[in-house]
């Protein structure tokens, strides 16, 4: 038996069961569980009884076709015709197009993801600007203090910039963190995936997010570096 079916149903080894097969019944004792990987669409079933135990009950025979990598559709479709000459009543399902579907359907799903992602790339980039121009006053009057002391403007760029670069670092950390977490819970609890990351793309996002935050940031704050120190504590 399938061990996830015996978990779903409380099963131990040793525990009889009843089986009905299209009016035959068969009663049978589970001898062992066995791990089968469903998501590789492979040829298996949940139960598997004994030699001879159904073989007087209706039944059906099925196989599995694997064609090799990179077989065309006019290999595949001379497969289909002879196996249908030589067997009529034979059913074929080909899991190829179900696959590509199924791609087709995940492509969406991640420009989806990828969508929403920059909608809130973009609200985040907007409350940070609305953050600077909220405190525009506070940073200009701290940047003509310092010009005042002696400071130059490179110097206070290198400070703004420094800043940003420590503040993009922290929401990269927090963004990293959040992401996998989410991302593990995801393909592991949800789908039962391997968690397989790429670590690649993953730091090219980061490092991207990070660079557009503390240009967008420095840029916002270029206007304080050239406020003029007399005209500007006349209005503070």
């Amino acid at each position: 038996m399938d061990e996830e079916l015996a978990q779903a149903l409380d099963l131990s080894i040793g525990d009889r069961l009843a089986i009905g097969l299209l009016g035959v019944e068969r009663e049978a004792t589970i001898a062992s569980f066995r791990a089968i990987e469903w998501d590789d669409f492979g040829f298996n079933h949940a139960l598997v009884f004994s030699p001879g135990t159904i073989d007087d009950a209706p039944h059906n025979y099925a196989a599995s076709i694997i064609l090799p990598p990179g077989a065309d559709s006019g290999r595949r479709g001379d497969l289909l015709g002879a196996m249908v000459a030589a067997y009529p009543a034979s059913s074929a399902i080909e899991l190829g197009p179900v696959l590509a579907q199924a791609r087709d359907l995940l492509r969406s799903v991640a420009a989806a993801v990828l969508g929403a992602a920059a909608v809130a790339v973009l609200a985040g980039m907007a409350v940070l600007l609305g953050a600077i121009a909220a405190a525009r006053a506070r940073e200009t009057y701290d940047t003509i203090v310092l010009r005042v002391l002696g400071a130059s403007r490179r110097q206070l760029l290198g400070a703004l910039v420094l800043r940003y670069v420590v503040l993009a670092a922290l929401l990269s950390v927090v963004a990293l963190a959040l992401g996998l977490g989410a991302g593990w819970y995801v393909m592991v609890e949800m789908f039962e995936f391997t968690f397989d990351p790429d670590w690649a793309i993953v730091a090219a996002v980061l490092l991207g997010g990070a660079a557009v935050v503390v240009i967008a940031a420095t840029l916002a704050s270029l206007p304080v570096l050239r406020a003029r120190p007399a005209q500007a504590l006349r209005s503070l």
